[in-house]
């Protein structure tokens, strides 16, 4: 669970987008490895952005590469370390959020629009955040994330002030899912959806009876 935050993000309807994500750089968020590239095409659609990547880590080099690569020196910004007690206050100055984990969560709470990036993906995700399953703050699901960060960015950068608003309203309602009074309901939720379910005793009975019906000595002599 994290702690219920104030409502500290206004939409705008400045050109310019500016993306903001939190977090170590560590192989598992790649997100920040894919950075440079989506900033590049979204340069290439006419969207004008920059990213500003707070953390440290073993992928700050790699990072540096492939801002290199792309030529995005003067829109992807690595801004190393953000103290935890200046989080909220930095970015809420920003127009989306992109990351995972409790960082997302917290950055939702704010009001920030916020995708939700994937464990080990560059460039795809399952979505804003409001659009995972609750308690999945990152990770894959049964099916490969489709859900192209490109795209979601370019259509949050071509949208309007109400749209951008009701975005941040949906995200700061699944944020509030986890505070501690939402969490805990969540959790008798989805304890009351177990104990609706046929237990595995019951599951195994039902098959023992269909076998006896189906397959044994006596149905097998009568047939």
């Amino acid at each position: 669970p994290i702690d219920v935050a104030k409502n500290a993000w206004v939409a705008n309807a400045r050109s310019q987008l500016h993306i903001v994500s939190v977090g170590r750089l560590v192989n598992f968020k790649a997100y920040n490895l894919g950075a440079p590239r989506i900033v590049a095409a979204l340069r290439e659609r006419g969207v004008p952005v920059t990213w500003d990547i707070y953390g440290a880590g073993p992928l700050l080099g790699e990072i540096e590469e492939e801002i290199e690569r792309f030529q995005v020196n003067d829109a992807v910004h690595l801004k190393g370390e953000l103290a935890y007690t200046d989080f909220q206050t930095t970015i809420a100055s920003y127009d989306i959020f992109l990351g995972m984990g409790t960082a997302a969560l917290e950055a939702a709470m704010i009001g920030l629009p916020t995708i939700c990036a994937t464990d080990s993906q560059r460039d795809n995700c399952y979505g804003f955040v409001h659009e995972l399953p609750f308690g999945n703050v990152g990770e894959p699901q049964s099916f490969p994330p489709s859900v192209g960060m490109l795209e979601l960015i370019t259509d949050f950068a071509r949208s309007d002030q109400a749209v951008r608003t009701k975005q941040s309203a949906m995200c700061r309602a699944a944020a509030m899912k986890y505070e501690m009074g939402g969490f805990i309901a969540q959790l008798e939720a989805i304890h009351r959806q177990r104990l609706n379910k046929p237990s595995r005793i019951f599951k195994r009975t039902i098959a023992w009876l269909y076998r006896m019906a189906t397959e044994s000595a006596g149905i097998r002599l009568l047939r």
